[in-house]
């Protein structure tokens, strides 16, 4: 545990023994979603909040669009329910339609700001009911992290036995990772609760293949402002574009980012 430690991975509940309750801690994801409680509308929000990474790029009814914490490459983002829920597999009836909606249209927004022939991932460390974490500072409210132009190579899903599901909701009583490679690919999840997932097994991965300094994996350490400004800019580009790969409903949920 201490090596691990002093080596910047963390170890989980399994080996250390601590776990932290996050229905006792404030939720800065349950904020965004309430716009910090700014009075107006979506654009006077994003105009005036004080850092970028915390600007709604899309907003359906039950979800929002925001940049990626720490994000490593420029197209990192992240899909987030407005409602406080623990994972994906926990979400209640009606509102898996619209998050299949939201993965569609955020994986059209980074092709078309980043290229069509680009894959985009989408990848989930699922919270189990009870809300405990292994880390203080773990986000414990559901948020599906996108990224565009990269993929985990097979050697490091068969690592942690990822296996081919149908239906997410066969993990909601438990600590779960999932990955997908498109919107419309085959989902992945490793359940298994002998096989221990690092909350940013990812990132570690992304580190590693684009050659970053130890410990720049980890978001609590390493902003990386650079990558979150260019893509606010390349997002915004597309948008506003009038490319002919923007929907309607693309147009309007994003209204008030490009605005």
């Amino acid at each position: 545990t201490r090596f691990c430690y002093e080596n910047g991975f963390e170890c989980g509940e399994y080996r250390t023994g601590k776990v932290y309750n996050t229905h006792k801690e404030r939720c800065f994801l349950c904020e965004l979603a309430h716009l910090k409680g700014m009075p107006n509308s979506l654009a006077y929000y994003n105009e005036h909040v004080e850092n970028p990474v915390d600007c709604i790029i899309y907003e359906s009814r039950l979800f929002y669009v925001v940049s990626e914490l720490g994000a490593i490459k420029p197209g990192y983002l992240m899909i987030v329910p407005k409602q406080h829920i623990l994972s994906v597999a926990q979400f209640p009836e009606g509102f898996m339609s619209e998050y299949h909606q939201v993965c569609a249209d955020v994986e059209t927004i980074l092709k078309g700001a980043y290229g069509q022939d680009k894959t985009v991932v989408f990848f989930e460390h699922g919270s189990g009911p009870s809300g405990m974490t292994s880390h203080p500072k773990s986000i414990v409210h559901a948020h599906t992290h996108v990224v565009v132009g990269f993929q985990i190579a097979p050697k490091y899903l068969e690592q942690v036995q990822m296996k081919k599901i149908e239906d997410i909701s066969e993990a909601k009583e438990v600590h779960y990772f999932s990955y997908q490679e498109s919107a419309y690919g085959d989902l992945l999840v490793c359940m298994d609760p002998e096989v221990y997932v690092q909350r940013q097994y990812p990132r570690q991965i992304m580190a590693k293949e684009y050659g970053l300094a130890p410990g720049q994996y980890n978001w609590r350490n390493v902003a990386f402002s650079e990558n979150v400004a260019a893509q606010l800019y390349n997002i915004y580009r597309y948008l506003s574009s009038g490319d002919e790969t923007l929907n309607e409903r693309i147009v309007t949920r994003t209204e008030g980012f490009v605005k």
